[in-house]
């Protein structure tokens, strides 16, 4: 006997296909245990529905909220930036040049701190060239030293040996010779030429050395002038400049072969000496202004009055140099009255 009972029918009418349906599913609902109760699709739907309703607010609203927080973020870092440095003076301007440059709007000061790199670097620059120019030239200087002393030596000695070549030329040794050995003493006279040659070649090595050494030296100095005085290799005024400083030191006893081999330096110095000299002349030239005398004090009474025909005779009189009796006793006539 089975334990599934069947439902009675309600009544013998036919059921519709909803009815139908709706009794198959009692009956499928009756039939299973009471432990594992079935979901219904009204208890089903929000359990499947539940995540995603909850998940898509949330999903607005972590949308909505980023650009907020990331535009607070901005701006508490812009109110958090600091300000820009100062820009800080050149560093070797003097203390009211520092106070001119505080004064001057940011934009100016950047440029005048990019001229003064500017200028830096190019002052850096020229004396690095300067310092090169000088290295080498001191090399060059060296060996014409080294062959100036060895030729200078030479000419030294053989100097003395041709002193004596001479006096033997001028003795009665060499008259004798002469006389009495006509082609010995030939030989003297050739061997003497050959070796006054070989003497007067040395001498033109001698003199050639010491040109280049002082053409060698005038270029660095020429080329240092541009770094410690600049005003005496200006285009237009530098060789007049020169020229004064050099008729200065004439004027001052200067011997002309220490003018000619002045160094850049002392050029400077020679140069600022008489710039100082000619200030201190012309100080002394111009005649200080005369204080105006006081003139007498005209009473109020007496302001505003025209000068008598008496006045301007007087005037007269006393403006010439001689009177005669008459101008004398015309003048004393006038000043009594």
């Amino acid at each position: 006997m089975s334990d599934v009972t069947t439902a009675p029918v309600a009544d013998s009418a036919p059921l519709s296909i909803e009815q139908a349906v709706k009794r198959q599913q009692e009956l499928r609902a009756s039939a299973r245990e009471p432990e594992q109760p079935a979901e219904t699709e009204a208890d089903a739907a929000p359990v499947e529905a539940e995540p995603e309703i909850e998940a898509a607010p949330q999903a607005v609203d972590d949308a909505g909220e980023e650009p907020t927080e990331a535009n607070l973020e901005g701006e508490q870092q812009d109110e958090a930036e600091p300000a820009p440095p100062a820009i800080e003076p050149p560093e070797f301007w003097d203390t009211e040049g520092k106070e001119h440059f505080a004064k001057l709007p940011p934009s100016a000061q950047q440029a005048v701190v990019e001229y003064e790199k500017q200028r830096t670097k190019a002052v850096a620059k020229a004396m690095q060239e300067a310092a090169t120019v000088r290295k080498t030239s001191e090399a060059k200087l060296k060996q014409l030293d080294q062959v100036i002393d060895t030729i200078s030596a030479q000419v030294a000695d053989e100097a003395a040996y041709f002193d004596q070549w001479e006096e033997w030329l001028d003795s009665p040794q060499a008259a004798q010779l002469k006389s009495a050995d006509l082609n010995a003493y030939n030989a003297e006279i050739a061997r003497y030429q050959a070796e006054k040659l070989e003497y007067t070649r040395k001498q033109d090595k001698l003199s050639q050395a010491e040109r280049l050494k002082f053409e060698q030296f005038a270029a660095e100095q020429a080329e240092l002038l541009k770094t410690v005085a600049p005003e005496l290799v200006d285009p237009k005024e530098g060789r007049q400049r020169w020229a004064d400083m050099t008729t200065h030191l004439h004027k001052l006893g200067v011997p002309n072969e220490q003018i000619r081999t002045i160094s850049a330096l002392e050029a400077s110095i020679a140069y600022k000496a008489m710039l100082w000299d000619r200030a201190q002349a012309k100080a002394k030239e111009t005649p200080k202004p005369k204080p105006k005398p006081a003139g007498p004090s005209a009473s109020p009474a007496g302001q505003g009055r025209q000068g008598s025909p008496s006045d301007a005779r007087i005037k007269q009189l006393n403006s010439k140099h001689s009177l005669t009796i008459e101008e004398a006793m015309e003048l004393r006539r006038l000043k009594r009255s």
